[in-house]
């Protein structure tokens, strides 16, 4: 339905895409009221807290990259990838803890750990790519490495739920989640 009226919305503009738009809406609509209403808040603070302190980590070491011995720039690399995707997927486990779909839910241990893993290894080549002497196309590429590295993890850490649930995702929702996404990290390694 949604790949329909996005095509749609590509050869006949106008009210085809503010349909798209419509549907995009309600689907945040319903993201942001299942938050307020299926999400235990203190949980959401420590994933928050999580965020910040590993992020905030992660820089510090990128940093450290430039005093560094050459030889050992890779190795803060990995570490300063560690610290970021590892503090994302993080934040991200916390927040599936803290939803209460109303059942009990168990989560697929290879598939969460290869999600954490691919956070890991998107934010290692994320620093990689921007530690790169070209600005812009540093930016970019690292943008896009980030980007999919958080949206991999993502998807991939909510399939491993389990449980009496069926999981759909908007087409559109998922469009838009990319391009925010990247327009983020874009602008925050623009900084």
């Amino acid at each position: 339905r949604h790949v329909t009226a996005l095509l749609r919305a590509v050869r006949e503009p106008g009210q085809q895409i503010a349909d798209v738009f419509g549907d995009v809406a309600a689907a945040m609509t319903h993201v942001l009221a299942c938050i307020a209403e299926r999400h235990n808040w203190a949980l959401l603070l420590v994933a928050a807290i999580v965020c910040v302190m590993c992020w905030a980590g992660a820089l510090l070491v990128f940093n450290r990259i430039e005093t560094a011995p050459s030889k050992y720039r890779h190795a803060w690399m990995f570490l300063a990838g560690l610290a970021g995707g590892g503090g994302a997927w993080a934040t991200h486990f916390i927040g599936m803890l803290a939803y209460d779909p109303g059942f009990p839910v168990v989560y697929n241990i290879p598939e969460t750990a290869l999600s954490a893993a691919l956070a890991i290894v998107g934010c290692w080549s994320a620093f990689e790519l921007f530690a790169m002497k070209r600005k812009l196309e540093a930016n970019i590429l690292s943008s896009v490495a980030l980007s999919l590295s958080i949206a991999g993890l993502h998807f991939l850490g909510m399939s491993a739920m389990q449980g009496a649930i069926i999981q759909l995702s908007s087409l559109p929702a998922v469009l838009l989640s990319l391009v925010t996404v990247g327009g983020l990290t874009f602008s925050a390694t623009a900084v």
